[in-house]
């Protein structure tokens, strides 16, 4: 025990505030400042290695740098004499702990508090930082709102096992550094990962959120499991964050605080909803035909008037609507709920609105989610989840979310996705790829079964829509060669009927009788007979300013069983391409080009840069980095050429036109055959050329959307596997500049990816995990020494890379930029970016009630 008066440095101690497994607490005046703080005295265990000293060092600057309002602020990390200490401040207030000797909370402070708690983790957990020792003696209800304490620093006392740990709501931490084998945290609140001795990571961290939800809840420790937490929702969100399994438990804190938003949404008074069923207070007005009023009824039965308005994007988003992962509005079968896909640099997920709310809230799990569609209950949706595009392929899953509080929940694996519909016996049709048929799967799980198979001359089936009995569907087929032979049909799930209706480059749904389909951004209905599938009269228009999207073909429209219309309108104008700083400001706009650069390659001398461009085909360009117009590299041949990758001497451009992997050079010329996949492969990607020239490291994309990578011999083209992350598939391959490492994105689908590394010649099987709070994209930067990745929300981290013997050592995460542009590759040096923007995105959210009144 330190006395009253005794200086640590610039701090005197004050009095004592409770000891605990890392040390003594204590209040103490700054002197320097005249302040008061915590100064917590650390145990002397901590200095019996100088690793685990080290070690407890260098997290605790990297916690001091966490700037959030719900955690405990760390002013200071100092040494006197032989007596390490913290300095943090100073909190006004009781432990959660304390509080629920109490009782129970009401659900709104559960809400609340557990709000500020996920928020607070979520910050951690984006810059790396895991707590391990979750709990509520480690939370602080002040004033200003909770307050998470020793975030990361009850790592520092390495005991020998936890046979003697009590099993207690105030049960010390039990380890603190992460060493194999060694087991850390508080045994009521470990995920079961941490019990046996494995490393934790934020799922572990969001196990023990579950379990301090519960018992918020309850007042009862979660271990014992006695209680039925009400309303549902949130029985839900504890339950998933309780999940035995990591790989299906909550994966973010992010998704956490979304969740539990919308539970107490969830229960909010009835009441509210019924006092008006139909009131848009934040619609902005496009045209209001009979009614000029501030507040709008509409009423799904014979509405006075009908309404035509539009809605604006969540404040720092913009729509995506357009592109090979769109996400057009679509309305519930009730009419009182639309879902659609929002984007803010590189993190896009799914938004939910209601129409009597002036307010849209993201939807937990659903990044990089596109193309939504609703169960005919309006309680659920169906989504793709992809992981992150491969060249010109896609692998992910087919998820459905209950909108009432949960996880995502993955049906089945699909490539490019293009479409699903959900008819009210609980099948799902839908078109796993954007080539190939149709499928079908029951919308609580199974085995999806084929429906209708690809032909010679369709490419595509695609965007599934039910009729009214769940037995005949509509669909669309697409042909590349020949767009004369686009078409919308009807079909049955029976085999029965497949016979085409009418010539149209999007596709149909059906509501009131009638087919509606977008021609030449014009909405038109014709008449429909259901049963014998024709159509009678001329069609007519319904609405104008379509948004149609000639690179998926989706529809960008949708109907409830109210008479409610809703559809994209205006456009995301034409993509242009611009450098970013490291501080993500724009540069110049550069000459523009036609379609949509999917990928980018920059030379080794960065002088220029190769882009592969979608404008209905694929075809490789190059361009230089100050501007210029662009040069076509591919003609003719296959649609798709995609996967630019540049020689270490800048003199060729390897790319692939899906099977295999070619040469050209990158001043033109015919094309020189490298390799090919083994048998099976139906995407063969380079990812980078070595830097003695001799190999290629590519993607194989086998039959079943399973990808791998492998080395190509650039002059015999025989393929050298490459191991990576087991149970998991792979995407984004980036080789280093020195060929030691390659670096790829990996994690299930539905959950967050992360950065990993292996060599990319020689080595055991190894992979380290540069990243564990998610990423979107990563680059090589100064000749493999740095990571710069773009994080899921938008931040540029550059992480740097050492190499230990055979291994290499990625550093602490440093935020470079937030809100960083949407970067497609990095300058050799990494002061540059190459950006994709739409300066002249206009996109719209549009309404339109009682739509049928257009026809008469």
């Amino acid at each position: 025990m330190i006395e009253r008066g005794t200086r640590l440095g610039p701090y005197e101690v004050e009095s004592a505030l409770g000891a605990g497994g890392m040390g003594e607490v204590y209040r103490a005046r700054d002197t320097r400042l005249d302040r008061t703080v915590a100064l917590k005295v650390l145990s002397a265990k901590l200095d019996a290695t100088p690793e685990l000293r080290g070690r407890f060092e260098r997290e605790a600057r990297a916690i001091a740098a966490l700037q959030h309002p719900n955690i405990c602020v760390l002013h200071d990390l100092g040494q006197e004499g032989a007596m390490a200490f913290l300095v943090m401040e100073y909190l006004e207030g009781e432990t959660l702990a304390v509080r629920l000797r109490r009782g129970a909370l009401p659900l709104t402070e559960v809400i609340a508090i557990g709000g500020q708690i996920a928020s607070a983790l979520e910050r951690a957990h984006r810059a790396g930082i895991i707590h391990r020792d979750l709990k509520p003696a480690n939370v602080m209800l002040t004033r200003g709102g909770a307050k998470l304490l020793d975030f990361g620093l009850a790592k520092a006392n390495v005991t020998s096992g936890f046979a003697q740990t009590a099993i207690a709501s105030d049960a010390p931490t039990l380890s603190a550094m992460t060493q194999a084998g060694v087991v850390m945290g508080t045994v009521p609140y470990m995920a079961p990962e941490q019990l046996e001795g494995r490393e934790a990571d934020a799922r572990s961290d969001i196990y023990a959120f579950g379990c301090v939800l519960y018992e918020m809840t309850t007042a009862e420790a979660a271990y014992k499991g006695t209680h039925t937490i009400q309303p549902p929702a949130l029985h839900r969100l504890v339950q998933a964050c309780l999940a035995r399994n990591p790989d299906v438990r909550v994966q973010s804190a992010h998704d956490a605080g979304l969740m539990l938003a919308a539970a107490g949404e969830a229960a909010a008074p009835a009441a509210v909803a019924a006092r008006r069923r139909w009131l848009w207070p934040a619609i902005t007005t496009a045209a209001v035909i009979a009614a000029a009023a501030v507040a709008w009824h509409l009423r799904p039965a014979a509405p006075a008037a009908q309404i035509s308005a539009e809605i604006a994007p969540p404040p720092g988003t913009h729509f995506a609507f357009q592109g090979v992962h769109p996400g057009p509005p679509v309305i519930s079968p009730d009419g009182r709920r639309v879902v659609f896909l929002a984007s803010s640099g590189n993190h896009t997920s799914l938004w939910l609105r209601s129409l009597d709310s002036p307010v849209a809230r993201e939807l937990p799990g659903t990044v990089g989610a596109d193309l939504p569609f609703w169960s005919p209950d309006s309680r659920e949706i169906g989504f793709v989840q992809s992981a992150t595009e491969v060249g010109v392929v896609d692998t992910g899953a087919l998820m459905v979310l209950d909108l009432a509080g949960g996880a995502p929940r993955e049906l089945a694996p699909v490539g490019t996705f293009r479409g699903g519909t959900w008819a009210a016996d609980g099948t799902i049709l839908y078109a796993p790829d954007s080539s190939g048929g149709l499928m079908r799967i029951r919308a609580s799980g199974g085995t999806p079964q084929p429906v209708l198979k690809g032909t010679a001359n369709i490419d595509s089936h695609r965007f599934p829509y039910f009729l009214p009995d769940g037995k005949h569907f509509l669909y669309m087929t697409v042909s590349h060669a020949d767009p004369t032979r686009d078409m919308i049909y009807e079909a049955s799930l029976d085999g029965s009927m497949n016979r085409p209706l009418i010539a149209s480059q999007t596709p149909g749904i059906y509501a009131d009788g009638a087919l509606l389909y977008s021609d030449r951004g014009t909405l038109l209905a014709a008449r429909l007979d259901q049963a014998s599938g024709t159509l009678s009269g001329s069609p007519r228009p319904v609405v104008t300013g379509i948004y149609d999207d000639v690179e998926s073909w989706r529809p960008g429209y949708s109907v409830s069983r109210t008479g409610l219309l809703v559809y994209a309108s205006g456009s995301a104008g034409p993509q242009r391409l611009a450098w970013t700083n490291r501080s993500g400001v724009l540069g110049p706009l550069l000459p523009g080009y036609s379609g949509e650069a999917v990928q980018a390659s920059v030379a080794p001398d960065g002088a220029h840069f190769a882009l592969a461009v979608d404008n209905g085909i694929q075809d490789i360009w190059t361009q230089s980095s100050t501007g210029g117009t662009p040069t076509r590299l591919t003609f003719g041949g296959p649609l798709i050429h995609s996967s630019p990758v540049w020689s270490p001497d800048g003199r060729w451009i390897a790319y692939s036109d899906r099977a295999t992997a070619w040469r050209i050079a990158a001043t033109g010329g015919a094309r020189q055959r490298i390799g090919a996949g083994p048998s099976g492969t139906t995407f063969f990607e380079p990812a980078g050329w070595s830097a003695d020239g001799k190999e290629l490291l590519c993607m194989l994309v086998n039959e079943r959307g399973l990808n791998s990578m492998a080395g190509l011999n650039v002059a015999g083209g025989a393929l050298r596997p490459i191991a990576a992350t087991p149970g998991m598939n792979i995407a984004e391959l980036e080789l280093s500049p020195d060929s030691r490492w390659v670096g790829y994105l990996a994690g299930p689908p539905g959950q967050p990816e992360n950065v990993y590394l292996v060599p990319f010649r020689g080595g055991s099987g190894s992979v380290w995990q540069v990243t564990t709070a998610g990423a979107s994209r990563f680059f090589w930067v100064k000749g493999g020494r740095e990571l710069d990745v773009i994080d899921e929300t938008g931040q540029l981290l550059a992480i740097p890379v050492t190499v230990n013997g055979d291994a290499p050592v990625p550093g602490t995460p440093q935020v470079v930029a937030t809100n960083f542009p949407e970067a497609i590759a990095a300058a050799p040096d990494g002061q540059g970016f190459l950006a994709v923007t739409y300066p002249d995105d206009h996109q719209s959210l549009c309404v339109l009630s009682d739509w049928p009144r257009t026809l008469h």
